[in-house]
């Protein structure tokens, strides 16, 4: 695994910004004042009451931030979108993550991990497909400006199926979120 990291250059700066962007999510959980804190724990309540959530557009919002990513990296300019909607994701997962681990204590450790597996699922997919569309970008670049020739249908293909794949996966996720997780009572306040 050392050796596919310090080769692929993307993939190790990828996994840079994803911790530096998990910290940020970590820091600014504990650098908010107590009147943010306050309006936090009381949606946190409503969130795991099932009463925030608007499952309607849950399903929508995760396949969209698929197909955006997915599409951005067909266009050249799109390494510039994908990365911060992605560290966007990131930020938001850890953040989320301490702020439950915050309301709920450390003992809560695993429900809360249970609790948050579809948004792992789903940001570990968005890493995924975020990689290929900027190994895809990249690609095109050279392919396009550089006049290296690769072989697109073949590299295409292969986008194509990753993008197949991740809806898949976010959908199944997903639905395990609406679906599965709620009827669980997992986390009580």
């Amino acid at each position: 695994m050392k050796k596919i990291i310090k080769r692929n250059k993307i993939l190790s700066i990828l996994l840079i910004l994803t911790i530096i962007s998990g910290l940020i999510g970590i820091l600014f959980n504990i650098f908010i004042n107590d009147e943010y804190k306050e309006i936090i724990t009381k949606n946190i309540v409503l969130l795991v009451n099932n009463k925030l959530i608007d499952y309607k557009n849950l399903l929508i919002n995760n396949i969209s931030i698929t197909l955006i990513i997915w599409v951005l990296g067909i266009s050249i300019l799109g390494i510039i979108l994908i990365i911060p909607i992605y560290l966007f994701k990131v930020f938001i997962l850890f953040f989320e993550a301490i702020s439950l681990l915050i309301n709920l204590g450390i003992k809560n450790i695993l429900l809360i991990l249970l609790y948050l597996l579809p948004n792992i699922i789903n940001t570990i997919v968005f890493f995924i497909i975020c990689y290929y569309s900027v190994t895809y970008s990249i690609y095109l670049i050279r392919h396009i400006f550089r006049n290296i020739k690769y072989n697109m249908y073949t590299i295409t293909k292969k986008y194509l199926l990753i993008l197949i794949i991740s809806l898949g996966i976010i959908t199944i996720s997903t639905l395990l979120e609406i679906f599965i997780l709620p009827r669980l009572n997992i986390i009580k306040f």
